[in-house]
């Protein structure tokens, strides 16, 4: 009587489990397609050395809410020496609830991470290992990407050589790399002033204020830090120039970083205060009420020491 009844309920359980695993799997496949994602091509050709930006666009088309989850990061095909690089959204995988029909638009931005170094000075210097500028060399390259759960696709784009005039900027920015890498911090952090001084709103001297305000940063060079956070904000801080070089979500996450490190609770405050009046603007107002939170203590704030 036992036996007949175990199999009785094994026969129960083949039957009904399909059709309960069926009537998940209908969700679950919908709920995978119902964010739409479109890769906005590069408007122009980057030059060499400079920060690299690609925007992706994600769409509700189902008629309920939908979550942004299965956004993956990217990875850019290049030559064999080069196998690929990595671009991650900011604030890692997006997280974010559309309501059916609403779009939200999200940056991937691609600084270091590459193998390829530049080195003006390669030829007349040697180290144990090789140094020199990240950055992909001028050629035609392509950006591989999931355009779903299983769908990969690709978009095209070039890097050029810089222009004359900016030939020097490149190469001091290469210097600041250089110097980092061979333990000459301080040199690595003079190299930010210098390219302010050179061509204050190249897009190579914002990759060089950010690198050189980390470096500064990481070393406890708080006076430096400051003032090269400073000379980003008065060159790069305006909506239309900075989206060009900053990753969203978290545009102040490394000033914030700078203000923990640096000052005292008060002064950080003020220091934010200050940014939300030069940049009236609804970004930084979000950003700096979500680390004006963290700093008074009524939210967590992992970037800050």
């Amino acid at each position: 009587m036992k036996a007949f009844k175990c199999l009785l309920i094994i026969v129960l359980c083949l039957t009904i489990a399909p059709l309960a695993l069926s009537q998940v799997l209908g969700p679950i496949q919908s709920l995978r397609e119902a964010i739409e994602f479109e890769w906005v091509p590069p408007e122009r050709a980057f030059m060499m050395g400079e920060p690299m930006s690609f925007d992706v666009i994600a769409k509700n088309t189902a008629s309920d809410s939908a979550i942004v989850y299965q956004l993956d990061p990217a990875m850019v095909r290049v030559e064999a020496e080069i196998p690929f690089v990595l671009i991650n959204p900011a604030e890692g995988n997006p997280n974010d609830t559309l309501a059916p029909g609403q779009s939200v638009r999200y940056r991937y931005i691609l600084i270091d991470g590459m193998s390829h170094k530049h080195d003006p000075f390669r030829g007349v210097r040697s180290y144990e290992r090789e140094v020199g500028l990240p950055c992909l060399p001028a050629g035609e390259y392509w950006l591989v990407y999931n355009r779903g759960w299983s769908a990969g696709d690709s978009l095209d784009f070039t890097v050029v050589e810089p222009p004359t005039a900016e030939r020097p900027i490149l190469d001091s920015l290469a210097q600041a790399y250089v110097a980092y890498q061979v333990e000459r911090h301080d040199d690595a952090v003079a190299m930010g002033f210098t390219l302010v001084e050179m061509s204050a709103e190249s897009p190579l001297t914002a990759r060089g204020l950010i690198f050189a305000r980390g470096v500064a940063w990481e070393n406890d060079m708080c006076d430096k830090a400051l003032a090269l956070d400073s000379l980003f904000w008065e060159h790069f801080g305006d909506v239309s120039v900075r989206s060009r070089y900053l990753p969203f979500p978290g545009v102040l996450r490394a000033t914030a970083g700078v203000l923990g490190k640096c000052l005292e609770v008060e002064e950080r405050l003020v220091r934010l205060e200050v940014l939300k009046a030069q940049f009236p603007d609804e970004e930084i107002a979000r950003e700096a009420e979500h680390y004006r939170n963290a700093f008074t203590g009524k939210l967590n704030c992992p970037t800050c020491p």
